[in-house]
């Protein structure tokens, strides 16, 4: 593991200005391996500290890891929020819209609750308890992979997007968005990664010079676009589907 972080990292700041900045590259499309859940945990430990394995670093979530089958179509993740305190853990949890709605939000998770959380999530229920909500569906949730332990193209074009995105947001129909950094998602080499939720839609190749672009055309109804990696749901060959049907 050492020796791949290594590989990983080894990329110099020059190469990785550039990397950020590249605009001509192979097609995304279908390049997000199928799930239909995905959990996220915050932690107020920043991105640029996570170990290769973020849940090493949080004991609620190497739990939840724990108990997760690893053939399940589960995706568990991390997000940075400065604002919890040190030993809260809020969560977000996204369904495929088969399940009829955008996700759920809890705050202040307690070990207790893993197993029904789990539980619920694989049966694409929401689950009622104390200091819990459900998302609207036009409510917009954002997450942009900032992991620098897993890839330095991450960990450099992540808190640039972030940065970029706070900025945007406040003039457009996105302002009212809740955006993070978050630990890895898949495709350090597709980098800048950004997720939107409720859809679920997957973009690739994102940098501060086309986010913008990306969130003009997203508004317009162009969802699916030259930057589209994938969505929640589904596998490689229904994503192609759906580009070919545009």
């Amino acid at each position: 593991i050492r020796n791949l972080a290594t590989r990983r990292r080894s990329k110099s700041l020059p190469l990785l200005n550039r990397f950020c900045s590249q605009q001509k590259r192979p097609s995304l499309v279908g390049t997000v391996l199928p799930y239909q859940i995905h959990i996220l945990l915050s932690t107020n430990i920043p991105p640029v500290d996570w170990s290769v394995k973020v849940e090493d670093d949080i004991t609620l979530l190497q739990s939840i890891n724990s108990k997760i089958n690893r053939f399940s179509d589960i995706k568990l993740g991390a997000y940075y929020d400065n604002t919890v305190q040190n030993g809260q853990h809020d969560m977000y949890i996204f369904h495929s819209k088969e399940n009829n709605h955008a996700g759920q939000y809890i705050a202040n998770v307690q070990p207790e609750q893993v197993d029904e959380i789990i539980g619920a999530s694989e049966q694409g229920k929401v689950l009622h308890v104390e200091n819990s909500k459900v998302l609207e569906n036009n409510q917009k949730t954002v997450f942009l992979c900032a992991h620098n332990a897993r890839d330095e193209r991450c960990g450099k074009c992540g808190p640039e997007l972030y940065d970029a995105l706070g900025q945007l947001l406040k003039d457009t129909s996105w302002k009212h968005s809740k955006y993070y950094q978050c630990s890895h998602v898949g495709g350090h080499i597709f980098a800048g990664n950004m997720l939107v939720y409720p859809n679920g839609d997957w973009y690739g190749y994102i940098n501060k010079h086309n986010l913008k672009e990306l969130l003009e055309t997203y508004d317009k109804g162009n969802i699916i676009n030259k930057h589209w990696r994938g969505r929640i749901g589904l596998n490689k060959k229904q994503q192609q589907q759906l580009v070919n049907d545009q």
